[in-house]
């Protein structure tokens, strides 16, 4: 692993996680952990997701990271503890291993970045931005869930370089 400033950007889901890489507050990597046609009960596929995140966390050793904060997702308030567990797993390893952990509004990340958001702005327009927004700026094309790793590592890094500027 190279050494610099090492940032893990997670967007979670309980079906396909987009996790990204920045070293230096450049991006280096971005993957999707892809468990959507994983046979089990949704608590097997969480523990999936859940080691398949630890093994690239220990992977990459981040200094710090980033992931975003579930929303309230209208009365699906299992979905929202499921998504928890992930965090939480995600937290875990960052406590066991001295790491900065944060999680992000998907709000707070956009705002940063300028995307559009609120009012009627459907879901499906926002995930589109966020794939438009890495093909454009990275020249590379992946899937909503990556996307918008990469763009919560982008709006951190746009964040704190912005308060180190003021």
């Amino acid at each position: 692993m190279s050494d610099g400033a090492r940032m893990v950007a997670v967007d979670s889901s309980t079906k396909k996680t987009g996790i990204s890489l920045f070293i230096n507050g450049e991006l280096e990597e971005a993957n999707l952990i892809d468990l959507s046609s994983h046979m089990g009960t949704t608590d097997e596929r969480i523990n999936a997701m859940g080691a398949n995140l630890i093994l690239m966390l220990s992977k990459w050793d981040p200094h710090m990271v980033y992931i975003e904060e579930p929303k309230g997702h209208g009365s699906n308030l299992e979905l929202v503890r499921k998504l928890s567990e992930i965090l939480g797993i995600v937290r875990g390893w960052c406590i066991d291993n001295s790491r900065h952990y944060e999680e992000v509004k998907p709000s707070e990340w956009r705002s940063y970045l300028g995307f559009k958001q609120g009012g009627s702005t459907k879901r499906t327009e926002l995930k589109r931005e966020s794939v438009e927004y890495v093909r454009n700026k990275y020249g590379i094309l992946v899937n909503d869930d990556v996307a918008d790793s990469v763009c919560i590592g982008d709006a951190m890094i746009k964040k704190y370089t912005d308060k180190k500027e003021n």
